[in-house]
């Protein structure tokens, strides 16, 4: 019996860009990006994108917010399924 193949299907790859992430705060680095709920993680910010970056083995985060750019240091807080 021979077996069919399905033929390749094509992925469209694209960027869309996003004005509002409502409430939701973004995390990512160079390796994964994972979002989560304000209301379920109340100290991140709403509608934020917080970006782990590490330089000569120092940690810390920038925070793009509201079209500003804040950096904190080593104690900024990861939510828990990060």
């Amino acid at each position: 019996m021979d077996q069919q193949q399905n033929p390749p299907v094509k992925i469209e790859k694209r960027w869309d860009e996003v004005k509002d992430i409502g409430d939701y705060a973004l995390f990512f680095d160079s390796h994964k990006a994972v979002y989560v709920s304000v209301k379920d993680h109340p100290e991140c910010q709403r509608n934020c994108v917080y970006q782990e970056m590490k330089i000569y083995r120092l940690g810390f985060c920038l925070l793009l917010c509201d079209s500003q750019i804040k950096i904190y240091g080593d104690d900024w807080i990861l939510p828990s399924n990060y």
